[in-house]
C-alpha cells in the first residue's frame, strides 16, 4: 500500500491487519490491542470503508481517544460519512501521497500528546 510505504519512509511504524495478523490469531483481541498501543490511527475513507462496521468502530475509538487522522480516497461524498465523523477534516489520499507534510505534522502532534500525557 502506497500510504504504508510513505509512512515507513518517514520513520513511522505501521500496524496493518493484513500484514501483522498471524494465522489463527483472534482478531477480536489483536486489533483492539493494536488500537490501544497506537499513538495514532489513520483512517482512509472510501465508498467501501464507510460501510464497514469494523472501520467505523476503529475510527470511533481513535476519535474518542484523541488519536485520529483521516483521509479520503477521492472522489468521495463526505455526506456519506455518519454525522459523528463529519466534523473531522479529511485530507485527500492522493495529495497526501504526493506531499505527506500535513499528515506527518498531525502524526507528530498525536505522538507528542501521548508522550506528554505520561502514557
Amino acid at each position: 500500500m502506497a500510504l504504508e510505504a510513505v509512512l515507513k519512509a518517514n520513520g513511522k511504524q505501521v500496524w496493518r491487519d493484513q500484514v501483522r495478523l498471524k494465522p489463527g490469531e483472534q482478531i477480536e483481541t489483536a486489533i483492539p490491542a493494536a488500537l490501544r498501543d497506537a499513538a495514532a490511527v489513520v483512517t482512509v475513507w472510501s465508498k467501501h470503508s464507510v460501510g464497514s462496521a469494523w472501520v467505523r468502530h476503529e475510527t470511533s475509538y481513535a476519535v474518542i481517544e484523541g488519536k485520529s487522522a483521516t483521509l479520503v480516497i477521492s472522489p468521495f461524498d463526505l455526506s456519506a460519512l455518519p454525522s459523528v465523523y463529519r466534523s473531522l477534516h479529511c485530507g485527500d489520499l492522493r495529495s497526501t501521497l504526493a506531499d505527506p507534510a500535513l499528515l506527518l505534522a498531525r502524526l507528530r502532534e498525536l505522538v507528542a500528546r501521548i508522550a506528554g500525557s505520561g502514557s
